[in-house]
């Protein structure tokens, strides 16, 4: 494996220049980091090459694949990077002033270590949607009880942590096709394949919640891809012996759909249609099936 960098971030980029250009400035010039920016199909390739060529370390490389989405131009990364570690930024988000020394002295530390979680903030445009303070909760039990396991197979995304690059190759990790969830499965091999884990209390990443990005709002299609990623993950946990980790679905579904016209009798119908598929569905290994899609259709 040719290592000639001891970071390297990867950066899934479509679309969102200001993001992107706000993320690279929130990462110093330093040696021995690369960044490799991975453009998947963006309108405005000239503007992604010219604020890619700002930063002295990064690297701009392009989806030229037949499918698009975060998970593949992730893997893109993975395949490109020459860093003994590996962090996962999105390009909407970025690193918090001041704080990016707290990553390089977390590397550096003597003690045995395959994964660092770090403490992410929240910064977005949506009233009352925080998509860390989950996170920092499994760090506090950590910090306070010893607890793993939240850490380790809950902790989805895949920004706001430190991997080493060799327990993805050693354990041929990948994320996963689909346009939605693609990181979930990806999140839970990497916990289950990493022996010494470390937790610094240290905020570095802040997450950036805006309307219409991918992970705000409810479609049919990001539905199911949620539902299928956690299938796939809930049959891993069994596997495992985990099944006190498995979830339901339920909370995921109530709390992600934005009604846009008053509840009602109708809508209740197929609410209590839809839990009972997933109710059926999320305990075993099958995908979900066209009743189900046609289910999803009656909340468009």
């Amino acid at each position: 494996m040719n290592q000639e960098f001891i970071l390297s971030i990867i950066v899934p980029h479509k679309n969102n220049l200001n993001g992107l250009e706000r993320l690279l400035k929130s990462i110093p010039e330093i040696n021995d980091l690369e960044i490799i920016i991975v453009d998947d199909k963006s309108i405005d390739q000239a503007s992604v090459e010219r604020i890619s060529l700002k930063h002295r370390c990064a690297k701009l490389y392009k989806n030229n694949s037949d499918e698009s989405n975060a998970g593949v131009a992730r893997n893109i990364g993975i395949s490109y990077s020459k860093g003994r570690w590996l962090f996962f930024a999105d390009s909407d988000d970025y690193f918090i002033s001041d704080k990016f020394d707290c990553l390089l002295s977390a590397i550096e530390g003597d003690e045995l270590k395959e994964i660092v979680f770090f403490p992410p903030i929240n910064d977005g445009d949506m009233v009352g949607r925080d998509r860390t303070s989950g996170y920092r909760k499994m760090i506090d039990l950590y910090l306070s009880d010893g607890c793993e396991d939240g850490l380790r197979y809950c902790w989805s995304p895949p920004w706001s942590k430190l991997i080493l690059k060799k327990i993805i190759v050693d354990n041929c990790i990948r994320f996963s096709s689909q346009k939605y969830g693609n990181d979930v499965l990806f999140s839970v091999k990497c916990g289950a394949s990493t022996k010494y884990m470390k937790v610094s209390k240290c905020p570095i990443y802040a997450v950036t919640v805006r309307h219409g990005s991918l992970t705000s709002g409810m479609s049919q299609e990001k539905a199911i891809d949620r539902l299928n990623a956690l299938i796939d993950r809930n049959h891993l946990l069994k596997k495992m012996q985990k099944q006190c980790l498995m979830q339901n679905g339920l909370t995921l579904f109530y709390s992600s759909f934005s009604w846009k016209k008053p509840f009602s009798a109708i809508h209740a119908k197929y609410i209590y249609q839809l839990m009972d598929v997933i109710c059926q569905k999320l305990f075993c290994k099958n995908k979900v099936t066209p009743g189900l899609k046609n289910a999803l259709k009656s909340f468009s």
